[in-house]
């Protein structure tokens, strides 16, 4: 299998609360946690199916650096676990603030290694 991932993925739980996209959706916020993450997407998992193409709005809970972003992400892939009640979701980021992405690269690389050549 080719990996197609430009950036490191990390394992790990952070809280998720996936909240309307726009005014005109009526459909309640919805909680989901991170499976893995990188600065361009992450693994989510969620009671809720969406479809790829979808375009959600999550605000991700870091755990280990304490910080809250929120930011749009597109669903690349979907995929129902064998339970029947919870769904798997890539999701690419869309970094439309310069500010969510520093703070994902300050919580997943350690600030004393520095950015990686391949971010920065």
């Amino acid at each position: 299998m080719i990996e197609r991932r430009k950036e490191s993925r990390f394992v790990e739980e952070n809280q998720v609360v996936i909240v309307p996209a726009s005014d005109a959706d009526k459909s309640p916020s919805l909680n989901a946690c991170t499976y893995d993450i990188s600065t361009g997407g992450a693994r989510i998992t969620t009671n809720r199916l969406y479809k790829d193409g979808a375009v959600i709005k999550l605000q991700i809970h870091l755990a280990r650096s304490k910080q809250t972003i929120t930011l749009e992400a597109e669903v690349k892939w979907h995929k129902m676990k064998e339970d029947g009640k919870t769904c798997e979701l890539g999701v690419e980021f869309r970094h439309q603030i310069t500010a969510t992405l520093f703070a994902l690269i300050r919580h997943l690389y350690n600030p004393d290694e520095g950015i990686p050549a391949s971010i920065g």
